[in-house]
Formats: structure tokens, sequence, C-alpha cells
């Protein structure tokens, strides 16, 4: 009966490191998958929207204050915290890829194309944004004339900016 009791005690005890075992394997995949999500944010240049927002916030304090001295600005810097930004997007790219898809993403942004999509990406952006809004100015009034021909609409509409 004693052993019994020991038997399950130990059976037990052995789930019970098994279980914790297996929550620190995955604490650390989870660190690593993390730190190469922390990797590939740098490398598609994640920092430069929060460093952009904090130079514009801080410039137009100095405007505003121009007998502050520098290093206040450096200090204020500092309490914008964009790691602590950038480290909010983790669980996203968590959520969205698996770390093996974290690191092939990595790998093709270290190749020399990558690096170009990077460096170009703001650019083409641009202009990809005005090719559409002129397609969709035009796209609304094709449809629009189209649905005062057909007799839905009785005179042009507009799109409200």
């Amino acid at each position: 009966m004693i052993y019994k009791i020991i038997l399950k005690i130990l059976v037990i005890l052995l789930l019970t490191i098994s279980i914790k075992a297996q929550g620190a394997n995955k604490a650390t995949e989870s660190s690593s998958k993390d730190e190469n999500i922390i990797k590939l944010l740098n490398l598609v240049r994640a920092y430069d929207i929060p460093e952009s927002v904090v130079n514009d916030i801080i410039n137009s304090y100095k405007a505003m204050l121009p007998a502050v001295d520098s290093t206040y600005w450096q200090s204020l810097r500092k309490e914008a915290d964009i790691d602590g930004a950038i480290k909010k997007l983790v669980p996203v790219y968590d959520k969205i890829f698996t770390e093996k898809e974290i690191k092939e993403l990595i790998e093709f942004f270290e190749t020399p194309t990558g690096k170009k999509w990077v460096a170009t990406f703001g650019e083409a952006n641009d202009e990809v944004i005005k090719i559409f809004e002129k397609w969709s100015g035009e796209v609304f009034k094709k449809l629009n004339d189209k649905m005062i021909r057909d007799g839905y609409v009785n005179q042009p509409t507009t799109i409200d900016e």
C-alpha cells in the first residue's frame, strides 16, 4: 500500500517536472521567435516610422522653444521609448507568421534584392498610391455616369475626401 502511494507521488512529480520542462521549452522558443521578429523589424526599417514621429514632435517643440538646451532634447528622445513601440509589434507578427516564415523573411531581407526592396519601398509606395488615387477617381466617375444613365442616380455624386 505504501509503495503504491510512493509510486503515485513519484509519477505526479515526474509529470509535473515534464510539464514545467515543456513550458520552459515553449518560453525559449517564443523568446527565440521574438528575437527573430525584432531582427526582421530592424531589417525592414520599422524603426523609421516611430523615429520620424519623435523627430517631428521634438522639432516642433524646438521651433517653439529655441532657448532649450540640446541635452534636454536628447533626454526627451529617450522618453519616447522607440524600442517599446517596436516591441508592441512583436505579437502582431507572432500571430501572423510562424517562426520558420520569420526566418525565411529574414533571409530574404538580408539579400541584395530584399535590401533594395526596403530601400525603395517608400518611393514605390508613394507612386502606387498616386496611381490608385487617380484610378479610383476615374472608376468612380465611370460607375457614377453609368448609374445616371441607368436611372439609379439623378445627378453626379462626389467622393468625400
